[in-house]
């Protein structure tokens, strides 16, 4: 990608709240692709957004491969991940058409979660959330712990 596209690409995507990443699964992982424009794009892309995924692959046993992509952009970027992701196999799709319409739910559900979390962050901002400095907690206080099998008030352990 050539520095003008990755420029015009990136301007775009700073223009959004959120995003649905729609990603291939390839052997456990997502698209090298998808993680590329992550990396190039940067901080000013991702930093507290909303992501979503969108996931296709050949079977049902990758479908958690989207896990540490999403735990870098929550640790990296202070990305806010959707709590759910839309998987999809072969076994969803009959011909061009989705057969399982739970599938169709599922799509329902993150997009319109999408777009209320987003509204909620733009209108509630993460930054002032995010990086201002917890209050102080008071100090907790503990009863004195009693030695094991002692009755309460009772400094020696009870014959058994």
């Amino acid at each position: 990608m050539c520095s003008s596209d990755l420029s015009e690409l990136k301007g775009k995507l700073e223009q959004a709240q959120g995003y649905l990443l729609a990603t291939p699964i390839y052997n456990y992982d997502v698209n090298s692709a998808l993680k590329n424009v992550i990396e190039l794009t940067g901080q000013d892309v991702w930093t507290e957004k909303v992501v979503g995924f969108l996931c296709a692959a050949g079977g049902q046993g990758s479908y958690m491969a989207v896990s540490s992509l999403a735990v870098s952009l929550m640790l990296d970027f202070h990305t806010f991940i959707l709590p759910r992701f839309v998987y999809a196999s072969g076994e969803d799709f009959d011909e061009q058409t989705l057969a399982f319409y739970a599938l169709h739910d599922r799509l329902d559900v993150s997009f319109s979660l999408l777009v209320r979390l987003s509204g909620f962050f733009k209108c509630d901002s993460f930054s002032s959330y995010s990086t201002s400095p917890a209050p102080p907690h008071p100090p907790i206080s503990h009863p004195p712990l009693s030695p094991a099998g002692a009755t309460p008030g009772s400094a020696t352990p009870s014959p058994p």
